[in-house]
C-alpha cells in the first residue's frame, strides 16, 4: 500500500469564472488535434456547464498539484504530466465551449463592436429625434431609422443610414446638433466592419463536408477535460480522503456544472489510485 501522506489542512477554494480569450485560444490550439482524434465512443455528450466545469477542475487540479512532492513520494511513478496539464486542458475545453456559444449566439463575432455601436446609434437617434422637433429632418427617416429587429445587421445599417443622413446634411445641421464630425465618421467605419464581419460569419457558419460541429467539438473538448479529471480525483482523493470536510471539497465533482437533469452520476473514485506503490 502507498504511505500515507502528512494529513494537514488544504485549501477548499471557491469557484470562480474568468476567461483570458487569448489564453483559452492558445490552449485549444496545442490540444485540439488530441479532441479531435479522441475515437467517436469515447466521446463524452454530458450535457453540462462547460465554462464552469472547467473552472471547477482548476481548483481540483490546483489543490493537487500543490502536493505533487506527497505523490511522488508515495508512488513510484504518478501521472504527474496529466496532472500538470489539466489547467490547459480546461482552458481548451473553455475555448472549444465559447466557439460552440458563437456559433449559436448571432451577437458572440461582435463582442468587441457592440458596445460602442450600440452607444453611438444612441447618440444619433437622441440627436436625430431633435433635428425633428425642429423641422431640419424629415419624421420618416427617424421612423425607418426606428424600424427594425434590433439584430446586429440591423444595428449596423442603422448606424449607416444615420451617418449617412449626417454627412449628407451637415452643413444644415452644423452648430446645431450634439453629435460631433468625428463620431459621425466613426459611425460609418463600426457600421461598414460590422456588415463585413455578418458576411464572414455567413461563410463561416456555412457546413462544408465532413467537417465537425462546434457542438461535436465541444463535447471532445469536454472528453479531454473530463479524462485528466478523472486522474486527478482519484489522486486528490488519496491526498485529501481524511481532511475535514471530506475529499470531494478539494476536488469538487464537475457534475455539479449540470445544465440539465439527466446525465452520468458521479462516483466517487476508490481513495488509492491505480498506480504502483513505492
Amino acid at each position: 500500500m502507498p504511505k500515507k501522506p502528512p494529513q494537514t489542512s488544504a485549501p477548499a477554494d471557491t469557484v470562480t469564472v474568468d476567461i483570458d480569450l487569448t489564453a483559452t485560444e492558445a490552449a485549444w490550439r496545442k490540444h485540439e488535434a488530441r479532441a479531435r482524434a479522441l475515437p467517436a465512443k469515447e466521446v463524452n455528450g454530458a450535457r453540462l456547464d462547460v465554462t464552469v466545469a472547467a473552472s471547477i477542475a482548476l481548483v481540483g487540479a490546483r489543490n493537487v498539484i500543490e502536493r505533487r512532492d506527497e505523490l511522488a513520494a508515495a508512488f513510484r511513478d504518478p501521472p504527474l504530466a496529466v496532472i500538470e496539464r489539466l489547467p490547459e486542458v480546461c482552458l481548451a475545453a473553455q475555448h472549444a465551449d465559447l466557439l460552440h456559444r458563437a456559433a449559436l449566439d448571432p451577437a458572440a463575432p461582435f463582442v468587441d463592436l457592440l458596445p460602442r455601436i450600440n452607444v453611438l446609434r444612441g447618440y444619433l437617434l437622441d440627436d436625430l429625434a431633435a433635428q425633428v422637433r425642429r423641422k431640419r429632418c424629415p419624421a420618416k427617416v427617424l421612423d425607418d431609422v426606428r424600424a427594425g429587429d434590433n439584430s446586429v445587421r440591423d444595428k449596423a445599417n442603422d448606424l449607416n443610414d444615420l451617418a449617412a443622413w449626417y454627412r449628407a446634411n451637415w452643413s444644415k445641421v452644423s452648430g446645431k446638433t450634439t453629435v460631433e464630425a468625428e463620431e459621425i465618421a466613426e459611425a460609418g467605419t463600426l457600421a461598414t466592419q460590422a456588415l463585413a464581419r455578418l458576411g464572414a460569419v455567413v461563410a463561416a457558419r456555412t457546413p462544408k463536408p465532413g467537417e465537425v460541429s462546434s457542438a461535436e467539438l465541444r463535447r471532445r473538448g469536454f472528453t479531454l477535460l473530463l479524462q485528466d479529471y478523472e486522474v486527478v480525483r482519484r489522486y486528490g482523493a488519496f491526498l485529501f480522503w481524511s481532511l475535514e470536510g471530506g475529499w470531494e471539497r478539494y476536488v469538487p465533482s464537475l457534475w455539479t456544472a449540470r445544465a440539465t437533469g439527466g446525465g452520468k452520476k458521479d462516483e466517487a473514485p476508490a481513495p488509492t489510485p491505480d498506480a504502483e506503490p513505492k
